[in-house]
């Protein structure tokens, strides 16, 4: 009878082992997903905001262009201009360089792709970026891997007085 007493007392100290490592692991668990949670949200509320300066970016470069365009046709916009303001808009929101470079905050980086101004159905600029980003969580595990694409294009009307 007491061996059975003292099994079951051993049994007990496994158990209580088992019970404090699976609620550990469900644990980590738990933390890792919060951590992607967050990662994912951190991630997509910088992108929406890059992808909503680009559209403002562009919506006040023709505003300005159609003030300096009086009389002239759509067609007539100064691309270079346009690049030039954009590019000037970027590196003021996002505290970049020249070369659109940072470094060290949320945004690394800034590469402009393509930015044209198409004219075959109706007006409009048409701006493609590269942003590397640089995120919160998961910082120096994945720092390669966050390079996104942004398409934004803006259609042009003329400002009538």
């Amino acid at each position: 009878m007491w061996r059975v007493k003292h099994g079951i007392t051993e049994s007990k100290g496994e158990t209580n082992l088992l019970l404090v490592v699976i609620t550990a692991g469900f644990m980590a668990v738990l933390i890792f997903l919060f951590a992607a949670a967050v990662l994912v949200n951190h991630i997509n509320s910088i992108m929406y905001t890059v992808k909503v300066d680009m559209f403002l970016i562009n919506r006040a470069a023709i505003i300005a262009l159609n003030k300096d365009a009086e009389g002239k046709d759509l067609n007539d916009i100064n691309h270079e201009e346009c690049l030039k303001f954009f590019k000037q808009a970027l590196q003021q929101n996002y505290g970049l360089d020249e070369n659109l470079e940072n470094g060290n905050k949320l945004i690394e980086r800034i590469d402009i792709l393509s930015y044209s101004y198409d004219t075959t159905n109706q007006p409009a600029i048409k701006t493609e970026i590269g942003v590397k980003v640089s995120p919160m969580v998961f910082r120096h595990a994945f720092k390669d891997i966050f390079y996104f694409k942004i398409k934004q294009s803006v259609k042009v009307e003329k400002v009538l007085k």
